[in-house]
């Protein structure tokens, strides 16, 4: 399955894509668990990368069980206490 990136395109036609601050130790999401909560805390630039890769998904076809990992370091900072999610399809989409 392909990353359509529709969700980043889109919003660099509006020009309302944000600018990537300063490389930093924090790039990339940095998820957790408290209280039975999941937190996710990213940049701007990592939400929408997450919001394309979850459209994606969402678009890839009818595939029931189709899955995406996310994981470190390429979009999950290597600090967060989670290193990997795991997103799948349970639905087939309707035509």
């Amino acid at each position: 399955m392909k990353n359509t990136r529709i969700v980043t395109e889109h919003l660099e036609r509006l020009g309302l894509f944000p600018v990537a601050g300063a490389e930093s130790e924090e790039d990339g999401l940095i998820i957790s668990m408290e209280k039975n909560v999941l937190h996710i805390l990213g940049a701007p630039h990592d939400l929408i990368e997450l919001a394309d890769y979850f459209v994606s998904l969402a678009l890839s076809g009818k595939n029931i069980g189709q899955h995406w990992h996310i994981d470190q370091p390429y979009i999950i900072n290597e600090s967060s206490e989670v290193s990997e999610i795991v997103v799948c399809r349970n639905k087939e989409m309707a035509t």
